[in-house]
């Protein structure tokens, strides 16, 4: 098993099923939702993980949203 990452040579929206199904699967830029494909990859039992970065318009909203974001998600 290799423990390299290889990037398929196309867009990554629908995975990459030829080689799953996964352990854990990273997505990362603009997911407003995550696609049934990438989660029927996932092995049972396995790490969806998603990199999100919103900007909240209110100033409250979004230290709440960086309080929840950088405290509570990481335990």
């Amino acid at each position: 098993m290799s423990l390299q990452p290889e990037m398929p040579p196309a867009c990554g929206s629908q995975g990459w099923a030829a080689e799953g199904p996964y352990d854990a699967i990273l997505l990362s830029g603009s997911v407003a939702s995550v696609p049934e494909a990438i989660l029927n990859q996932l092995k049972p039992g396995g790490r969806l993980m998603v990199l999100e970065f919103s900007q909240m318009p209110v100033p409250m909203l979004q230290w709440l949203y960086d309080r929840y974001s950088f405290n509570v998600i990481p335990a």
